[in-house]
């Protein structure tokens, strides 16, 4: 059944085994480095300084811009 399964795959992702619990880490960490170091996507998965794959995010916090409209051009207020 699995063997048939394997053969009906159409999943163009690489199928990587799942490491035993004891196994040492870094040769499944390099597998995955090799995989992603071969993408052709516009913007390739972003490393961090140390060469490590990592993942970034873009938040928006509302009302941090140091610049409001109210405040871009406005005239200095008289007390």
């Amino acid at each position: 059944m699995r063997n048939r399964r394997l053969a009906e795959r159409r999943d163009p992702r690489p199928q990587i085994d799942t490491p035993a619990p004891d196994a040492p880490w870094l040769p499944q960490m390099d597998i995955l480095n090799e995989v992603l170091a071969r993408s052709s996507a516009p913007e390739p998965p972003a490393r961090d300084i140390d060469g490590v794959i990592t993942q970034t995010c873009k938040r928006r916090v509302p009302d941090t811009h140091a610049f409001g409209v109210q405040s871009a051009n406005a005239d200095p207020e008289e007390e």
